[in-house]
């Protein structure tokens, strides 16, 4: 019981993954282009 509660708990998890990885992709690309901006805005002042 202990093992199969175990693989189900790590299925969960792999099955979430693509979501985090999903997040986390847009949340490096929005944190991108705000340091991009912050740095033109820097630059161009």
């Amino acid at each position: 019981m202990a093992g199969k509660g175990t693989s189900w708990r790590l299925d969960q998890i792999l099955r979430r993954i693509p979501a985090w990885i999903t997040v986390a992709m847009f949340q490096v690309r929005f944190l991108g282009s705000i340091y991009s901006l912050t740095i033109c805005t820097y630059y161009w002042t």
